[in-house]
C-alpha cells in the first residue's frame, strides 16, 4: 500500500504505475461539446417541423387605421390624447377636430392651409396697401429682388411695418437678377416726402384693377400683416402663399417656401428654413428646419435641428439638435405600429413625432419615425425613443436601455409656481 512520508506518495516496489490524470479542462470542454450538440440538434428539429406554422397564430392582425369607423380608433391615436384645445385654444383647431385620427392631420394639413390662405388674403386683393408684382414692371433701384410674379400685400398703415425682405420668389421660378428700371418709379423728391423708401413705394403702390386678376390662387402670394418685422429672408410662393401674423418677426437668413402660415407674434430666427405646408401658432419661436408640420402656441424651438412631418402641442420644445425622424432608413411602406394586440397600418411612409402638450425633447434626442409622446413628457438629451407610446407625465432618460420613471405632476407645477 503506498504510504506517505513528508508530503511525498511513495509506492511499493513492483506495483504498477498509476494511470496519467487526465487534465480537469479536458472533461469540461468535451461536455460543451455535447451540449452544443444536443442544442443544435433540437434547432434543426424545431426548424425542420416548419417555422412559419409556429409563427402564424402568434403574428397580431394588421388594421388598416383609416378604414375604421372614427369610434374604434384606439385611444393612444386620437387627437385629443396629445392636445387639450379646450384648455389650450389653437386658431387652427379646425385642423386637429375634423381629422380622423392624429396621423390625419398630416394629410390635410396642405389642403387646410391652402384654403386657410384664400380665405385670409383674397379679402385684400383690392386694398390700396396691395399690389401684384411682375419681373417686367419691377425697378432696378429696389432694395430686393423680384423673381417671377407674386400678390403682395403688406398693412403699413400705421406705419409700424418693417419689410426689407432679401428676395421674392413668384410662380415663373426664373432665378437670373433683374434689372428693369422704367415701370413707373416715384420719384425721389415725392418719395421722400411722403417718407416711404422705394421698396415700400413699389410694394405698397395700387396697381390697376385688372392686373390683380393675374393672381391664379387668392393664397399664392406674400400677406405681411400689421406690425409684422421682415429684417432679410427668402420668401417662395412658387407652390403656396406665406401669411405673417400681426406682430411677428423674421430675422435675416431665413428661407420660407409656401404655403406657410406664421401666426402673430411668432418669432423666426436666423437659420431657420421652412418648407411647406407649416402651421405655427402664436408666440411660437422657430429656428430650425421645419417640413410638413403643425406647432401650436407658444412651442419653443429655439435652435438647430430637424423636423418633419410633426405635430407639436401648446408649449412643447424641442432642445439643440433634436432630431424628429420621419422615414425609416429602408422606409418604402407606410409605417406600422403595434398597440395592445393589434398592428396599425398609419397610411403614411412619413411621420415623424406627435409631441404632446408640455412635452419636451432634450438636445440631440432623435425620435423615430412612428413617435407618439403624450402631455407632460421629459425625455433627457442624448435620448433615443424608438417608434411607439411614451406618457402621460413620464421621465424618459437612456443609460443602455430606455429608463422611464413616474412624474410628480403636482409637485413639479407647484415648484415652477414658485
Amino acid at each position: 500500500r503506498p504510504r506517505e512520508a513528508d508530503g511525498l506518495m511513495w509506492r511499493r516496489r513492483g506495483a504498477p504505475e498509476p494511470p496519467p490524470e487526465a487534465p480537469v479542462g479536458t472533461d469540461l470542454t468535451g461536455l460543451a461539446v455535447v451540449l452544443g450538440a444536443l442544442l443544435l440538434l433540437a434547432l434543426l428539429r424545431r426548424l425542420s417541423k416548419g417555422g412559419s406554422k409556429d409563427a402564424a397564430p402568434s403574428a397580431k392582425p394588421l388594421v388598416q387605421l383609416a378604414a375604421l369607423a372614427p369610434r374604434a380608433v384606439p385611444l393612444a391615436l386620437r387627437v385629443e390624447h396629445y392636445f387639450d384645445l379646450d384648455a389650450n385654444p389653437f386658431a387652427h383647431a379646425e385642423l386637429l377636430t375634423s381629422a380622423h385620427d392624429v396621423v390625419d392631420v398630416l394629410n390635410r394639413l396642405e389642403e387646410y392651409v391652402l384654403s386657410w390662405l384664400q380665405r385670409h388674403s383674397s379679402a385684400h386683393r383690392h386694398s390700396e396697401h396691395a399690389t401684384f408684382l411682375t419681373e417686367a414692371e419691377w425697378p432696378e433701384d429696389t432694395d430686393f429682388k423680384l423673381h417671377g410674379s407674386l400678390y403682395v400685400f403688406v398693412d403699413s398703415a400705421d406705419r409700424t411695418v418693417n419689410f426689407f425682405p432679401d428676395r421674392l420668389q413668384g410662380s415663373d421660378l426664373r432665378m437670373e437678377d433683374v434689372h428693369v428700371g422704367h415701370s413707373r418709379p416715384a420719384e425721389p423728391e415725392v418719395a421722400r416726402a411722403e417718407g416711404k423708401t422705394r421698396s415700400e413705394q413699389a410694394v405698397n403702390a395700387p396697381r390697376e384693377r385688372q392686373a390683380f386678376e393675374r393672381a391664379e390662387h387668392g393664397g399664392y402670394g406674400l400677406h405681411v400683416c400689421r406690425g409684422a418685422q421682415i429684417f432679410g429672408g427668402v420668401f417662395d410662393t412658387s407652390n403656396g402663399g406665406i401669411y405673417v401674423g400681426e406682430g411677428a418677426s423674421v430675422e435675416a437668413n431665413v428661407v420660407v417656401k409656401g404655403p406657410v402660415v406664421i401666426g402673430a407674434g411668432a418669432k423666426i430666427l436666423s437659420g431657420a428654413y421652412l418648407r411647406g405646408p407649416i402651421l405655427i401658432g402664436q408666440r411660437t419661436t422657430v429656428r430650425c428646419e421645419v417640413k410638413n408640420a403643425v406647432f401650436m402656441d407658444h412651442a419653443s424651438l429655439t435652435h438647430p435641428g430637424y423636423v418633419g412631418d410633426s405635430v407639436l402641442g401648446h408649449r412643447a420644445s424641442m432642445g439643440c439638435q433634436a432630431v424628429t425622424c420621419n422615414l425609416g432608413l429602408l422606409g418604402s411602406r407606410s409605417i406600422q405600429i403595434g398597440l395592445d394586440s393589434r398592428v396599425y397600418d398609419l397610411g403614411r411612409r412619413k411621420i415623424g413625432c406627435f409631441l404632446g402638450d408640455f412635452s419636451k425633447l432634450g438636445s440631440n434626442s432623435v425620435t423615430d419615425p412612428g413617435t407618439f409622446v403624450r402631455p407632460h413628457v421629459f425625455v433627457y438629451p442624448l435620448c433615443r425613443l424608438p417608434k411607439g407610446f411614451y406618457g402621460p407625465n413620464e421621465i424618459i432618460k437612456t443609460a443602455g436601455g430606455v429608463e422611464r420613471l413616474p412624474l410628480d405632476l403636482d409637485r413639479l407645477l407647484r415648484r415652477q409656481s414658485n
